[in-house]
């Protein structure tokens, strides 16, 4: 994805004119190519920045260098498997994390065989407060705050957690465009093949024509 996106941003590239032109709606003459171009211009930066912070969180280990982290360290929901029959339920869990921390619930993470805790997010005046619930008896203790690494600011933007609600929305977009632009490219490689196939006919039948001439 992430070389398609720096492909992507090649291949839009106005041959002829200034960088504007490629911003015009009606550069192609189908509705398809002008949202495969368009849309695919201004979404490719953010799949660019989703891939990367994906490769980044999926092999730390090749990262570890450069972002100094442990080479064990996983991304979130790899750290076991996550308990078939939880003692807690979603709504337990919530509520005993409102009762400690009174907020907008905004995340719920399920417990695991290594950790059976409920990790609970919940944000009050602009801060996000991380509660643990234990599946046993739905105690509720307020998390320390995680240490500001560049692997958890990744995550961070990746997931959008704790980010901005105009990246959310980014984000959110991101992930339905690659979608649109599978559909229009794949029309967009229909319509071409009918179109070679109509010039190579045209060829052949004046080729032809010509040899009868002679």
């Amino acid at each position: 994805m992430f070389i398609s996106s720096l492909t992507g941003i090649w291949l839009w590239w106005p041959l002829k004119g200034s960088v504007t032109r490629g911003l015009r709606w009606n550069r192609r003459p189908d509705f398809n190519s002008n949202l495969h171009h368009l849309g695919g211009f201004w979404i490719a930066i953010p799949l660019a920045i989703m891939s990367g912070t994906g490769a980044w969180i999926s092999f730390p280990g090749a990262f570890s260098v450069l972002s100094g982290s442990p080479v064990g360290h996983v991304g979130p929901g790899s750290q076991g498997q996550p308990l078939t029959l939880p003692r807690q339920s979603v709504d337990q869990a919530a509520t005993s994390a409102q009762k400690l921390v009174s907020g907008r619930l905004t995340n719920v993470a399920w417990p695991t065989d290594k950790s059976p805790e409920w990790t609970v997010k919940v944000t009050a005046n602009g801060k996000a407060s991380e509660i643990k619930v234990r599946d046993l008896d739905a105690t509720a203790t307020l998390a320390p705050e995680r240490p500001q690494t560049v692997a958890r600011t990744m995550e961070r933007i990746h997931d959008g957690s704790d980010m901005p609600l105009w990246w959310q929305i980014v984000m959110f977009i991101s992930g339905i465009l690659p979608a649109i632009l599978a559909v229009t490219g794949i029309l967009m490689w229909l319509r071409m093949r009918r179109r070679r196939e109509r010039h190579r006919r045209g060829a052949a039948a004046m080729a032809e024509s010509e040899a009868l001439e002679s």
